[in-house]
């Protein structure tokens, strides 16, 4: 771009968010190109918006209700900046005064106090009329000086003073706040679209009256870019698409576009890593899975409801922009999360625990049951839960693994899916189909274990040795790595997968460990007779319970959710090594364009 032109492709670029600038490459170019070199602007700016950044804080100054005319656009006005820097000076300047008497004051008033208490003390010990006080005495009396009352009366007219003075200040402060203060945030928002318009001309190349740039933009943004390069130059404008496997040569970003359904799941699956381009994005699967598995940990109708009342009402503030205490906001953002573990919270807990706040006797007067529909688990009878907690690790690690393929594959990546993801799989649901077939259909889970070292075939319910199935398969894929991989990373990965399968899969035994560990405590809660009869004591005990279930296991139980998917499950197949798309955008929330 012709460096006429420059200024108004950037700007027009930045108001339709539609690229997002990387450093320009040099390489190749020869000694005809060199970077651009930011400008003092940027720096003066940078200074500017860090300043307002502390007065606003400091100040608590509100954000304004009515927006503010943008200057022109274009390079800020010399007037322009000294009309904001004028505006930090003076609320600085202001603040500064009210900090500096409020300091003296304190100075003061310490003073004072110690005056005061050498006084009392004197009058205390000539009181006493002892011998071993008069040395004591003389020591005060060197502190007091000559004329302490008259130096009390000082200080006590000097703190008056300052007082005043200080209230003069801080309605002084006060005024100016009210004032510049809501002007603070237009000029900052003016200052960050500088800051990224300086930016992008800080990261281009130029070889002499041409700029460079590097940039990412959808295909489908394509048109519209070159659109908006016709109209700023007239024409006159170099234009090249780079054809790039991104997965091999470039780091291309990652757009994200999760409907608001998905998104606060969307935020769980950032925590851990950005999905990159070339990956799938867990995040759907991630919002059917996160709250079924919570729902089993936290399974119980009257903690469930109290959840869902409680998201329900963060979701209300969220709709409305409600500011909360920071210790919040992540409630606050992900409320419909907890509005759905909270659903699957009273399905479970009435379909397959019949629980209600933590009792089962509540439960089944409520609903006018003599049990759950479909009895699953209970606190005194848990084991068929741990069992199921083990059939949903099985299921949720074999999606991981075909996940895992389907990446590979999608990347082209043949030889790669073969000997990792595909040969695991194999591995992995073979033996998990074994443990569940002795579970399901010999009803003897222990008896797999058993029979790993069992080789009469006439007392085993299946017709080949499990441990010679497992060893079997693990052979040809320890054989399929070695050969498709170097030797000993094929060994090594191989016996990984081993071990993580087995280590994997009891991980979600958590499951059923916070079932009885939520249940248990439910029950501690229920005790001292508040079940037979409600008595202050009880009522109390219960209130108490309940409020140390729901906001400590809580979020035991979130994290412990969020393990089973960042670990067990992410490990299998999500880099998350990518970077979001930011194209440059000039926000206008406070001001309004000319």
């Amino acid at each position: 771009v012709l460096e006429e032109h420059v200024d108004n492709v950037i700007r027009a670029l930045g108001r339709k968010g539609l690229v997002q600038f990387t450093d320009f490459t040099l390489s190749g170019l020869g000694p005809l190109v060199e970077p651009a070199k930011p400008s003092e602007e940027l720096f003066t700016y940078s200074n500017l918006v860090s300043r307002i950044d502390t007065l606003t804080s400091s100040l608590r100054i509100p954000t304004p209700s009515t927006r503010k005319s943008s200057p022109p656009e274009g390079k800020l006005s010399k007037e322009m900046v000294k009309e904001v820097e004028d505006a930090c000076v003076q609320l600085e300047n202001a603040r500064a005064l009210v900090i500096a008497n409020e300091e003296e004051v304190k100075k003061v008033k310490a003073e004072v106090k110690e005056l005061e208490e050498l006084l009392e003390e004197l009058e205390r010990l000539r009181k006493l009329r002892r011998v071993g006080v008069r040395r004591r005495i003389m020591e005060i009396r060197a502190r007091l000086g000559p004329d302490p009352e008259g130096r009390l009366k000082e200080l006590e007219a000097k703190l008056k003073e300052l007082e005043a003075k200080g209230k003069e200040l801080k309605a002084n402060l006060e005024r100016l706040v009210k004032e510049q203060g809501p002007n603070l945030y237009a000029y900052k928002e003016i200052l960050v679209n500088e800051i990224k318009f300086e930016e992008v001309k800080g990261i281009s190349g130029r070889a002499g009256r041409l700029y460079l740039f590097e940039a990412w933009t959808p295909k489908e943004n394509v048109a519209r870019v070159k659109q908006i390069l016709d109209e700023q130059t007239e024409g006159y404008y170099l234009f090249e698409e780079a054809k790039l496997k991104v997965y091999e040569e470039a780091e291309a970003p990652t757009r994200i576009e999760a409907p608001p359904a998905l998104r606060s799941y969307q935020s769980l699956v950032n925590g851990f890593g950005v999905p990159t381009s070339y990956e799938l994005n867990p995040a759907f699967l991630m919002f059917i899975t996160f709250p079924i598995i919570f729902g089993f940990m936290f399974g119980d109708v009257g903690h469930g409801l109290l959840l869902l009342i409680g998201g329900l009402y963060f979701y209300y503030l969220r709709r409305k922009g409600v500011k909360v205490f920071e210790l919040f906001e992540p409630i606050v953002r992900g409320a419909d999360v907890l509005i759905l573990c909270a659903v699957t919270s009273i399905i479970i807990g009435g379909l397959f625990y019949g629980v209600f706040f933590g009792s089962n006797v509540w439960y089944n007067a409520l609903f006018n049951l003599k049990g759950p529909p479909i009895p699953l688990a209970s606190l005194h009878q848990p084991i068929p839960l741990l069992k199921l907690s083990l059939y949903i690790g099985i299921f949720h690690i074999t999606l991981g693994l075909l996940l895992d393929i389907v990446n590979r594959v999608r990347n082209g990546e043949l030889r790669q899916a073969v000997s990792g993801p595909l040969m695991w799989l194999i591995f992995y649901v073979t033996v998990g189909g074994l443990f569940m077939y002795y579970s399901l259909v010999v009803r003897r889970a222990s008896r797999f274990i058993s029979d790993m070292f069992v080789f009469d075939l006439s007392k085993l319910p299946i017709p080949v040795p499990p441990l010679i199935i497992i060893l079997g398969l693990f052979i040809v894929m320890l054989i399929v790595r070695v050969k498709l991989e170097e030797p000993v990373e094929g060994f090594g990965s191989a016996l990984e997968s081993f071990v993580a399968s087995m280590s994997n899969t009891i991980s979600y035994a958590r499951i059923f460990a916070f079932f009885l560990v939520h249940h248990a405590i439910s029950e501690i809660g229920l005790m001292g007779g508040i079940e037979h009869a409600i008595t202050p004591i009880g009522l109390f005990a219960f209130v108490l319970a309940t409020f140390l279930i729901i906001s400590i296991e809580l979020l035991a139980t979130f994290m412990q959710t969020l393990r089973l998917h960042w670990v067990e499950w992410f490990l299998k197949f999500y880099e998350g090594s990518g970077k979001p798309f930011t194209p440059l955008l000039f926000v206008r929330q406070y001001t309004v364009a000319p």
